[in-house]
């Protein structure tokens, strides 16, 4: 049963979102509408207006929530909205309730989140993470330091990663060379 519970607060969330969404855009409409004095010189015109489908909203694959939203769409695009305080939006603004598009080369396939950071994969096996990287200085006993990268940054010199797993502040990957790469800090 408890299980089943996490599912419904789940939904209930992104429902929550999605109506937030949908309120803020209609609140746009309502305003442009009113600021806006639309005429029509004919009524085929009016009527072409009004038999033109509207755009097809984008269909959310995946959705990391917390202080902040982070989106994945069907298209491969990852946007984000809330509150940037860890950097983990992606984009260079403090915080935002409209829906950012987050800046990456490629078709995402798959996003997790990492505590203080967030990881993309994408189709071809690239990864870009963003936010707040947790660093362990060995040399310096248990001193911690964190770097933040505000816009995702793709990771170089590894080759294209299969398989991501995501835990709070450390990563693992398995390359297509079978290799296994980590990140982060394991306390």
């Amino acid at each position: 049963m408890v299980k089943n519970n996490k599912y419904v607060l789940l939904i209930g969330m992104i429902l929550a979102v999605f109506a937030v969404v949908c309120l803020s855009k209609a609140a746009d409409t309502q305003q442009m509408s009113e600021e806006t004095d639309v005429s029509f010189s004919s009524e085929q015109e009016l009527e072409d207006i009004q038999e033109t489908p509207e755009a097809e909203m984008p269909v959310m694959a995946d959705i990391i929530i917390g202080d902040n939203y982070i989106a994945l769409y069907e298209d491969g695009s990852v946007w984000s909205w809330g509150n940037n305080e860890s950097c983990k939006l992606g984009v260079r603004i403090d915080e935002t309730d409209i829906p950012q598009k987050v800046d990456i080369t490629g078709s995402v396939v798959k996003i997790m989140d990492g505590g203080r950071t967030i990881w993309a994969l994408t189709d071809v096996g690239d990864i870009y993470v963003w936010g707040e990287a947790v660093l362990r200085e060995p040399e310096k006993g248990k001193r911690i330091i964190t770097q933040q990268y505000i816009t995702p940054v793709k990771l170089e010199d590894i080759p294209p990663i299969e398989k991501l797993s995501v835990r709070n502040n450390h990563a693992a990957a398995v390359g297509n060379d079978g290799e296994l790469y980590l990140w982060g800090v394991i306390t």
